[in-house]
Formats: C-alpha cells, sequence, structure tokens
C-alpha cells in the first residue's frame, strides 16, 4: 500500500490515492481524505468509495462538525497528530443523541470512526478518517494508521512542490526510497528487509549486512523480545501505547516502530529517519504556552531538567512542573513520546512554503 502511494505520479488527484490508499491499508466500509476550511466555513473531501460521498451542504457539514465532533474541541487546543476514534472521546450513546450523528452519520451507516490529523501548509485543516459500521478499530489498527503519518506528509509535501513548480507529471516517488521497512519473526529472522532499512542497520548499529543474509543488531532484537513478551503477557489487559526504539546520531535519529502480527509470528518493523528539528515557534502551535514550548524545544535535544533549567534561568521544579503541562495538553505519557512528537511537528516548519 505505501508503494501504491508513492507510485501516484501527479500531483493532481493525490486526495483521492490517499484515500483509497488507506482503505486498502486498514479494513473499512469508507474513507475520506478532508480539508475543513474555517474561513469559508465549508468542507472538501475526496471518499473511497466514491459511492460514499454525503450528499449534504457543505456549510452545514462544517457547521455540525463544528458543533458536535468531539474532535473539534481537541485540535483547537493543539495540532495532535495521534489517531483517534470518535470512542476515546466520547460516550457513544452521547454522540448518537447529536444531530451530527442523526443527520449524517447515521443515514451513512459510520458507527466508528478513526481519525488523523495531516500537516498543511496553511489555515485549512487537513485529516483523514475511516469509517466502519462495526466492528470497532482495534488499538493495533490506530498504530498502523500512525505509522503511515511519514508517508502521507511527505507524499502530500511533494505533490504541493510539484504544483508551485507547475510540474504536473512530477514523481512523488522521490521520497520512497528514504523509507525502511523490515518483516521479522519473533526468533529474530529476517523475511524482508528494504534497501534503506538495510543501510540504517549498518550506520546506527554498526552491524555487518551481507547482502543475501541480514540479522537484527542485538540491541534491536533485544527491544523486539521484550515488546513480544509485553504483548503476552498484557493480552488480558487494554493495549497501552508503547514507545518506539530511539537511536541518536549527531543531528539524526533513527525510530523504529512495531505493528505485531496478531495471526502469525511475522512483525512489521517500520523505521524512519528524523531531523533532530523542533522550532519554538512550531511547537506552540500544539497549545503550549511560549515557556512550555521552548522546554519541550531543549527536551527535544536531550536537555536534562536541571540543564534547562540553568538555561532558562528556572529551577529543575519549575522545569518539571512545566513538562507536565506539556504532556497533558500533547496527549503524550512519557519523556521520549514527547520528543518525537516535537521532531514531528518539527516537519511543518519544514513542509510549510518559503
Amino acid at each position: 500500500c505505501v508503494y501504491d502511494l508513492y507510485r501516484h505520479r501527479v500531483a493532481a488527484g493525490i486526495e483521492q490515492v490517499i484515500a483509497t490508499t488507506l482503505a486498502r491499508a486498514i479494513t473499512c466500509d469508507s474513507a475520506a481524505h478532508i480539508t475543513l476550511d474555517p474561513q469559508q466555513r465549508s468542507v472538501d473531501a475526496a471518499w473511497w468509495p466514491t459511492s460514499a460521498v454525503p450528499l449534504f451542504d457543505r456549510s452545514v457539514l462544517y457547521a455540525l462538525h463544528e458543533r458536535d465532533h468531539p474532535l473539534t474541541p481537541h485540535y483547537r487546543q493543539s495540532r495532535d497528530t495521534r489517531a483517534w476514534r470518535l470512542s476515546d472521546l466520547v460516550d457513544a450513546d452521547q454522540f448518537r443523541s447529536t444531530e451530527l450523528y442523526r443527520a449524517v452519520y447515521q443515514s451513512l451507516g459510520i458507527e466508528h470512526q478513526l481519525v488523523m490529523l495531516l500537516a498543511s501548509p496553511d489555515q485549512r485543516v487537513r485529516l483523514v478518517a475511516l469509517h466502519r459500521r462495526h466492528p470497532a478499530f482495534t488499538e493495533d489498527e490506530r498504530l498502523l494508521l500512525e505509522l503511515l503519518w511519514p508517508h502521507l506528509t511527505q507524499v502530500v509535501r511533494t505533490a504541493r512542490l510539484a504544483n508551485r513548480r507547475g510540474e504536473r507529471t512530477m514523481s512523488i516517488a522521490e521520497g520512497a526510497e528514504r523509507r525502511g521497512v523490515m518483516v521479522v519473526r519473533g526468533d529474530g529472522s529476517v523475511v524482508l528487509c528494504t534497501e534503506p532499512a538495510r543501510v540504517w542497520l549498518r550506520e546506527y548499529f554498526g552491524w555487518p549486512v551481507a547482502m543475501h543474509r541480514i540479522e537484527l543488531p542485538e540491541r534491536l532484537a533485544a527491544w523486539l523480545g521484550e515488546r513480544l513478551a509485553e504483548e503476552r503477557e498484557g493480552r488480558l489487559l487494554p493495549p497501552a501505547r508503547r514507545d518506539p526504539l530511539v537511536i541518536a546520531k549527531d543531528d539524526r535519529a533513527l525510530v523504529i516502530n512495531v505493528v505485531l502480527g496478531q495471526s502469525k509470528d511475522e512483525h512489521l518493523l517500520s523505521i524512519d529517519e528524523e531531523l533532530l528539528v523542533a522550532p519554538v515557534a512550531t511547537l506552540t502551535a500544539l497549545g503550549l504556552t511560549q515557556r512550555e514550548a521552548e522546554v519541550l524545544a531543549w527536551v527535544a535535544q536531550g536537555k536534562t531538567n536541571r540543564e534547562i533549567g540553568m538555561i532558562l534561568g528556572s529551577s529543575g521544579r519549575t522545569v518539571q512542573k512545566h513538562l507536565e503541562h506539556v504532556f497533558q495538553k500533547i496527549g503524550v505519557e512519557s519523556r521520549t513520546a514527547a520528543i518525537l512528537r516535537a521532531w514531528q511537528v518539527g516537519r511543518y516548519a519544514v513542509f510549510a512554503p518559503a
């Protein structure tokens, strides 16, 4: 599915390609790439399948979502790029009592929704949404959608550059070769490894990688083993968000996420290289105060609370209090997750038009 996303070679129609690709990646009744325009107070969307397009006035749709959708107040507070289910934010009966559900969602057969915010170069809000009547979206499906975020961002960015340059036939595949994917078994054997993943294993782990034989580096194998053990021990408990493995090097970091296979012993490793970029001005778009954004920016550079306090003229205790507010506002539970969110949001600055 990711390959098909990058294979699209024209800027026109990229929204439809995204909706179709997401529907292939995650089973759903319908999927949409949605653009909300606060100035025009209207909604525009590309749907899969095309027969799912709702026949409602765009301004009415905008008004109903603004008033009744539980994600509206959340996105007003932050530019959170995590994937959210309706059930994460509101009780099902409470949502069914809204006019949005009765007038729109019920007629479309939408009982469950999975939504994720995308990067946007302007004041319009861009997001993707998947819908099902039943069953509810799982935690694994939410994680898979989040893992697709950097790919969706890269494809949209390249399409926008093509439009700006007037190159309608510009290939969007220019970033595909920079994505790393591995499929591994629980015993550490490697079933599939893309060339970027092979290169990064050698660069970040100093691990000898032969052309026809690849073994997981010890640190990566140990981390995967811990994740598998946690999965076995926690199957009867509510699923928890797990931090990725992060390997920092100079001004870059390798970020490795895993989607654990449920039906057979094969697991997907998604590998991305991040620039350690977290501008304060961009972090304030998360709904943070200036000082909270400064604290998060320094945390993203690897500074301790004591070091940040010395830089900002505050105590370590005050820095920790700022961090607690940051965690709450951006919806994370660990320092590692906060750092990754800062790097992600840093992409807004990198992808913004000059």
